[in-house]
């Protein structure tokens, strides 16, 4: 739809929004475009709540970095016993329901927001909408890709 194309391609297009907030990244696997099913679920219900519950939730996270780095790594690690035709599938049924729930969502939904643990990702910000996360995922990936592209 016009409307996702136009969060993705206003994001993907703007070189100065694709540096994250520190250098020291380790190497991490490529994005999957699933991250923001969760992330929007977090987002419609704390985005509902006082703002000092989504903040307190968001310390509690950053609080446990250490367990979410290795549930992240091994996570990843589950993408090589699929094989390549049904990541395509359940990539493209991921995009698909993407678009679906963006195309649903009313402009206030996607200004409702709430506090992210910054230490868990570089793209984090401390306080991130709806919108913000549609963005994350194309975000995510055009730093890794350019992490993993050869120039020659």
């Amino acid at each position: 739809s016009t409307r996702s194309v136009s969060l993705i391609d206003s994001f993907v297009d703007s070189d100065a929004e694709m540096s994250p907030r520190f250098d020291e990244l380790a190497p991490v696997p490529a994005a999957d475009p699933g991250r923001a099913g969760p992330l929007q679920l977090l987002v419609r219900v704390f985005g509902r709540l006082p703002d000092p519950v989504s903040r307190g939730f968001a310390r509690v996270l950053d609080a446990g970095t250490v367990p979410f780095d290795v549930v992240n790594c091994l996570g990843s690690c589950g993408g090589g016993l699929l094989p390549p035709r049904w990541m395509a599938w359940w990539f493209d049924r991921i995009i698909a329901s993407l678009h679906r729930r963006l195309d649903r969502a009313s402009d206030a939904d996607l200004g409702r927001g709430m506090h992210y643990p910054i230490r868990w990702d570089p793209f984090f910000a401390p306080y991130m909408t709806l919108a913000d996360v549609y963005r994350y995922p194309a975000r995510h990936f055009a730093f890794h890709q350019r992490q993993l592209t050869l120039i020659a």
